[in-house]
C-alpha cells in the first residue's frame, strides 16, 4: 500500500471567522473524518489551485485558430503541487 509522504508544516495561518462559519466548518470536519488542520489545508489549497487555474486559462477565438495565423508562443501555465 502506497503511503503519502509526510510534509512538515511549519507555517501558521490565523483567520477570524464568525461562530456560524466555525460551526459549519466543525460539522464538515467531523463528517470528513479528518483533523481541522488537514481539512483546512486540503480545501484551501484546492481553492487556491482552482483560482490560479482560472486566471491562467484563456479561449482562442475562431480567427486565432485559422491555419496560417501566427502563434503567440505563450505556453499554458501549470499549477504547482
Amino acid at each position: 500500500m502506497a503511503t503519502r509522504p509526510e510534509r512538515r508544516r511549519s507555517q501558521r495561518l490565523d483567520v477570524r471567522i464568525t461562530a456560524k462559519d466555525r460551526a459549519l466548518i466543525d460539522r464538515a470536519v467531523t463528517a470528513s473524518g479528518t483533523s481541522l488542520t488537514d481539512f483546512v489545508v486540503t480545501n484551501l489549497t484546492m481553492a487556491a489551485r482552482r483560482v490560479l487555474a482560472h486566471r491562467s486559462e484563456f479561449t482562442l477565438g475562431l480567427d486565432a485558430s485559422t491555419p496560417g495565423r501566427r502563434s503567440t508562443g505563450v505556453q499554458p501555465a501549470t499549477c504547482p503541487d
